[in-house]
């Protein structure tokens, strides 16, 4: 264990006052403080000071560096230090993810940024580089900025696609910067859950119901689509942006003995075809008997004890369809 400690201070035992060794251990001194002191505020100070006294010791000290890759030279001072900066500028302020996507984001500038500032200040005195340097660092600069707008793209993306899952259900073939790598079939819109939550509750509010009732329900069914909606969403959880952009219509056809309705929920957000899509559940409330008893419940016609026969709805629905895109029928919906 000696041995090791005494390895350890040569390696990091500073040859002179000004040296990255120095920045180093600072920075352990920092950090060392911060865990000793009680008060919030000093505390935390201390702890960003040791980070960015890490930094500089990093940055400098893997100056010198240089990696051949295939031909590519790769100086991973600044990148590294980059990295350290963006985790400890960002850490601790609101939201831990989101933290950590805008470090990873600014990592590509912060650390051109690190990698210029020595370009300016040689020696300690601020000087402007010669004109190839600066174009150097004018490309690095505007790379960095094309690496972090693509970054930033790509979690903008995610959290669009977390508050609208049914885009993952779209044709992106035609798309110049989104490759997807899963089939499409592995993803259900939100309208199919809609509509099973709607045909649900079309169970409970027409099946058995008196036959009247259910044709004048048929009757309204705009208004009825209204609040149909209203109440799956209420049961689907939970809710997510993509709610307000589907649609729910109401379709009657047929006449008694029975009527067909076609339930469809409409795609109104963006999507890889102008018209959109919809999905649909066929559903057929029919006309049937019930003989009953009272005070007992159902029985058959033939029984002395029950009344006459009373006319009630039944209702029975296919599964949700494939999405069928609006452009490709005639007449718009169909």
């Amino acid at each position: 264990m000696k041995d090791l400690l005494n390895h350890l201070w040569k390696q990091f035992r500073p040859p002179q006052a000004l040296s990255w060794q120095t920045f180093v251990l600072l920075s352990l001194f920092s950090w060392a403080m911060s865990i000793a002191t009680q008060t919030g505020f000093v505390r935390d100070l201390l702890a960003r000071l040791g980070a960015l006294f890490l930094t500089v010791g990093v940055a400098w000290g893997l100056a010198g560096v240089r990696i051949n890759l295939l031909g590519l030279v790769i100086r991973p001072s600044h990148w590294i230090a980059g990295a350290l900066a963006c985790v400890f500028l960002f850490q601790g302020w609101g939201d831990p993810q989101e933290n950590l996507e805008t470090a990873i984001i600014w990592w590509p500038a912060v650390s051109v940024i690190i990698y210029a500032i020595p370009k300016f200040l040689p020696g300690l005195v601020l000087r402007i580089p010669p004109p190839a340097v600066r174009q150097e660092l004018i490309i690095l600069g505007l790379l960095s900025l094309v690496i972090s707008g693509w970054l930033n793209f790509h979690f903008r993306l995610q959290d669009v696609l977390r508050g609208f899952p049914s885009l993952l259900a779209d044709d992106f073939r035609r798309s110049a910067f989104v490759v997807r790598f899963d089939p499409p079939s592995d993803h259900t819109p939100r309208g199919a859950t809609l509509l099973n939550q709607t045909e649900a509750i079309l169970q409970e509010q027409l099946q058995g119901r008196a036959w009247s009732d259910a044709e004048l329900w048929l009757l309204q069914v705009n208004q009825q689509m209204t609040r149909l909606k209203l109440t799956a969403l209420s049961r689907m959880q939970p809710p997510l942006p993509e709610d307000n952009f589907w649609e729910l219509r109401g379709v009657v056809q047929g006449n008694e003995p029975e009527y067909t309705l076609r339930l469809r929920a409409i795609w109104l957000g963006p999507s890889s075809r102008p018209g959109g899509y919809f999905l649909e559940r066929v559903c057929r409330i029919t006309q049937t008997t019930r003989g009953i008893r009272p005070e007992q419940g159902t029985i058959t016609p033939a029984s002395p004890q029950s009344v006459p026969p009373t006319q009630i709805s039944q209702v029975s629905c296919d599964p949700v369809g494939v999405p069928i895109w609006i452009q490709s029928v005639q007449g718009g919906e169909g």
